[in-house]
């Protein structure tokens, strides 16, 4: 068992503790108490069953379970979660746009797809997300092409160009 699903089961008893003591229940079956997880588990929008859950799904879970376990804003947690996810997708986009030409290389192309003037300077830093990802994805496109290419043969290109 892992950190994590320790963490899980530790919160599952703590939530259903809390649940029991506000509906005036002394105590869940074993049966009951399955059905009000897999409940829970509806509610964040997972499967049933939380061995088939990525890291993420167990992220959400553990946020709405400690939410719960300890009174606050089940919402909050989530929509915080959340933010801290995008934080993660453009730190990881940023990243991968700077390895492969750096930020001033592709300032122009991130320039195109926002259809700022030649003269506007791209903020990095507030950049949408989906822009982001979209230079960082062809920023890693482009740099498995031109990696690939030197392999290819004159005679190999057509076939090249028809494959790629």
């Amino acid at each position: 068992m892992t950190g994590q699903e320790r963490e899980y089961w530790r919160l599952v008893r703590r939530a259903i503790q809390r649940h029991c003591s506000e509906s005036g229940v002394d105590r869940l079956s074993a049966a009951d108490a399955a059905t009000l997880r897999h409940a829970w588990h509806r509610a964040c929008g997972l499967k049933d069953s939380h061995t088939e859950w990525t890291n993420h799904d167990y992220s959400v879970m553990l946020a709405w379970l400690r939410a719960f376990v300890e009174g606050g804003d089940v919402a909050a947690a989530l929509v915080d979660l959340d933010a801290a996810r995008v934080g993660s997708i453009r730190k990881s986009c940023l990243w991968v746009i700077s390895k492969f030409g750096g930020l001033a290389y592709w300032e122009p192309y991130a320039r195109e797809q926002l259809g700022l003037e030649t003269w506007e300077a791209v903020n990095w830093e507030t950049i949408p997300t989906n822009i982001l990802r979209r230079v960082a994805m062809t920023a890693s496109h482009r740099a498995r092409r031109s990696a690939y290419s030197h392999r290819v043969t004159a005679d190999d290109e057509d076939d090249f160009n028809d494959r790629f």
